[in-house]
């Protein structure tokens, strides 16, 4: 008989991947025995409008940059190569396959709003739902869409209830144009190509 494998997907823009993004992940990590954590960079994301920001190869090198001390983790430029806008459901029917389990990273904002994605019923159908979240506070929110979600889409949700590392890639960005210190937020691998690049200035 096969053995069940079992991958964690982390998507998102990451304009820049940041310290709470590589926390969110080793959270995943610790508290779930997975085979293999996929990153995902997305080419254009449908919730958000890409403005002035770096260029999808360059946030698929910051993500490596980022994430490449995390065991078992692995960056994947399948929705840049793809192109377009980047659906979560069109990613995880790729991902899909006999004896394989997916478990879909959210932050807080993204476990939210799921159930407003574009075929949001098939992201609920492919992959289990596991939200780390992204603030202090707001708990019950989350665990009240949970079970929203268990109630209206049969979902298989995981909540970790680990303190979060508050901060946002909005907040990096301001940061940056500011010239203000980035180590606290950034590893410094990705600093390095934040100032070679010179990106987030005006």
């Amino acid at each position: 008989m096969n053995k069940t494998e079992r991958i964690g997907l982390f998507g998102g823009t990451f304009a820049p991947p940041h310290l709470g993004h590589v926390h969110a992940v080793r959270t995943m990590s610790e508290h779930l025995e997975l085979d293999k954590i996929l990153i995902m960079p997305a080419s254009i994301p449908p919730h958000k409008i890409m403005l002035n920001v770096d260029a999808a190869e360059t946030r698929y090198e910051m993500c490596r940059a980022a994430f490449c001390g995390i065991d078992k983790v692995e960056v994947s430029d399948f929705e840049i190569k793809k192109g377009g806008i980047s659906y979560t459901y069109e990613t995880l029917e790729y991902l899909c396959g006999e004896n394989r389990e997916i478990y879909f990273l959210c932050g807080t904002d993204m476990f939210l709003t799921i159930d407003k994605w574009k075929n949001s019923e098939r992201i609920f159908e492919l992959a289990k739902i596991v939200c780390v979240p992204r603030y202090f506070g707001g708990f019950e929110k989350i665990t009240e869409k949970a079970e929203e979600y268990k109630n209206n889409f049969s979902a298989d949700v995981i909540v970790i209830g680990e303190d979060p590392f508050e901060v946002s890639s909005t907040e990096i960005r301001d940061l940056v144009e500011r010239g203000d210190d980035l180590s606290k937020y950034i590893p410094r691998e990705v600093i390095k190509i934040i100032n070679d690049e010179k990106l987030y200035r005006k």
